[in-house]
Parts: C-alpha cells; structure tokens; sequence
C-alpha cells in the first residue's frame, strides 16, 4: 500500500519549473496525459491553462478538457511505468523549447518546498495526490488585547468611500459590485464609482476584474480577504496587529467581523495562490480562527462607507502593519515559527 508524501519531490519541482514554460495552447495534449500518468490531479492543469491564457479561447470547454484529463488515468495505470513516461513527455517538451536538461536541474536545484504548488501520488500511482502543505511548526500566541483604532472615527461615509477605493485600485480598473451575493452583480471602473458617492455597493471583489465575474477574470492578484470566524471585534483588531500583516484597508463590517484587505502584491495566480496558502497557514498555526473560505481572489468583501441594515461598513483604518507581503514574509514571518521543532524535523529525516 502507498503512502502519502507531504513533502515535494525533486521530481515536482522540476515539472512546476517546466509547467511555467510550456505553452498550453502548444502542447496541452502531451502534457495533460502526461500530469494524468504523473498522478496529479485537476487543480494543476487547471492552473497551467490559467496562466497561459488557454481557459479564454472562444472554443474552450472546461468541463470537457476535465473530462478527457480524468479519462486518461486508466491509461495511465494500465501501462506498467506510465508514470516514468509521462516524466519523459514533459522533458522532451521542454527540450523542444530550448532548454537543456542542466538548466532544469539547476532550476529545480534553487527552488523552495514553500513555493511548489503540487506533489504527485507516491510513485506515480493511485489516487494519492495531495495538495502541498507546509506542515510548518509554529509558535501558538496569545496577543495583547487592544481597542479599535479611531484615527478615522470624523470621516464621513462619503470620505472613507473614497479613500477606500483610491487605496484598493487603479483609476482603470473594472470592479465587480453587488448588493445581494445571490444576485448577479456588474463591472463598474472606478472612474465611475467615484463619480457616483450615493452608489456605494455594500459588497465588492477584493481584486479587480475584467468585466466578469469569477476567479479567472481577476486581472490583478493585489489583495487576499482575511477575516475571522470567532472573537469580539477587539479580539480580531488584536490579532491583525499582532501578526503585522500588511493591510491596505481594514473595514468594519457592518455586523460580527473585520474585513482585512492583506496585499499580495502576487505576479500570477500560482503566485497568489502560494503567497495566500503561507498566510493561511500561519494563522491557522499560531492559532488565529481565520475563515478559509475567503481565499477566492475574487472573494467579496464589504466597502467600506455603504450602509448595511442601517450600519455603516465604518473603514476603521489603512495601511497598518508591514509595508509590503515580502517584508513581512522575510522579516516578520520567521518570528512565529519554532524553528527547534523545523530542526529537529530536519534531523530526523
């Protein structure tokens, strides 16, 4: 019986690199039967196609390239060593696209367990395939309780709706708006949502888009939504200031909880996806009650200076903590971690 490995292999690493490389609108045959022999599952080839543009081809069919990607497993499992083959596709792709095999070695070499996306199955077989964790040790905290902040207490709705909006975007970005999650919303630019005070959305995506909704319209990977499932909103202020996190805007929702808006600043959606996972991570480590379903770049949060049931969604304050995600991953990060449990684990190995 296989066992599921945690951590990535050298192998992984080396199919990230060339996946960063390879063209989907080339190649996406060979490689799909390749992920699928290699025992990855759909998350990855639909990453792959993200990042390459090919899910926004007029003729695309998501649920029909899924389909054909899980059919190819049974192929995969009945030809002894698929695995190794699948491997040797992948190489070969990345031959025909200029590279030697000494530049992949060298990449892979210089590349950290904390930034591979995806592990295989073990040996290539059966449905073991999981998600990478970091499985990091941390330090559990106790933070220092402290009063909501009241810099911002004399703004009107009007004030913090426009400084809400010229911190979150860019004068060309098209945001997605609604007032009710279960109905569908609309793309506005924020041009034209400064230009109309008196509309204030109660509900906008945390990241721009362009002009449709969803994960795959985000145009720019900027900020991921933190908020907290349990605590008064004293507790949740606490925490937030305590992990240093880099916040542009911190709203008042209106209700029971916090909207943090935490920069990313991410080049891609591997890269958000890699830099929101770390942060989950070290909230959920250190023992902070953080909501994991608010990972969604496209996530709503609350905006701030609309009104909800006669509440106003109060912008308590903006850009608190460390000035950037690399700051803080660099310098702050390291301080929760026990790093004596990191080598004794390191030891043991």
């Amino acid at each position: 019986m296989n066992t599921i490995h945690t951590q990535p292999t050298f192998r992984d690493k080396q199919v990230q690199i060339i996946l960063a490389q390879v063209d989907p609108h080339t190649h996406f045959e060979h490689v799909a039967m390749a992920l699928r022999g290699l025992d990855y599952e759909e998350d990855i080839l639909l990453l792959w196609m993200e990042s390459g543009g090919y899910d926004k081809r007029p003729d695309h069919d998501e649920a029909n390239k899924l389909s054909r990607f899980n059919a190819f497993r049974p192929i995969a499992e009945a030809l002894d060593g698929e695995h190794v083959r699948g491997f040797s596709t992948l190489i070969n792709i990345w031959k025909q696209e200029g590279h030697t095999e000494i530049q992949l070695l060298d990449a892979a070499s210089r590349l950290l367990d904390a930034d591979v996306e995806f592990i295989a199955g073990p040996n290539g077989k059966g449905k073991n395939n999981k998600r990478i964790k970091l499985f990091t040790p941390y330090i559990k905290q106790s933070p220092k309780q402290l009063q909501l902040p009241t810099r911002l207490n004399t703004a009107t709705p009007e004030e913090q709706y426009v400084m809400y909006l010229e911190l979150m975007f860019n004068d060309s970005d098209l945001i997605w708006i609604t007032n009710n999650p279960c109905v569908k919303g609309m793309s506005v630019s924020r041009t034209e949502l400064l230009g109309s005070l008196e509309l204030r959305p109660m509900l906008i995506n945390i990241n721009p888009c362009n002009g449709e909704s969803g994960k795959r319209n985000v145009t720019s990977f900027d900020h991921v939504l933190v908020e907290f499932d349990t605590g008064t909103l004293q507790e949740q202020y606490s925490w937030l200031v305590h992990l240093q996190l880099p916040i542009t805007c911190l709203t008042f929702s209106g209700n029971k909880s916090l909207h943090a808006a935490v920069r990313v600043d991410a080049d891609s959606a591997q890269q958000y996806t890699s830099r929101v996972r770390i942060i989950e991570e070290c909230l959920l480590g250190v023992g902070a009650e953080f909501d994991t379903s608010c990972k969604d770049p496209c996530r709503y949060t609350r905006c701030a200076g609309a009104t909800r049931e006669g509440i106003t969604q109060k912008l308590l304050d903006t850009m608190i903590g460390s000035d950037s995600f690399t700051y803080w991953h660099k310098i702050v990060y390291p301080s929760f971690v026990d790093w004596d449990k990191c080598k004794i684990k390191r030891k043991s190995k």
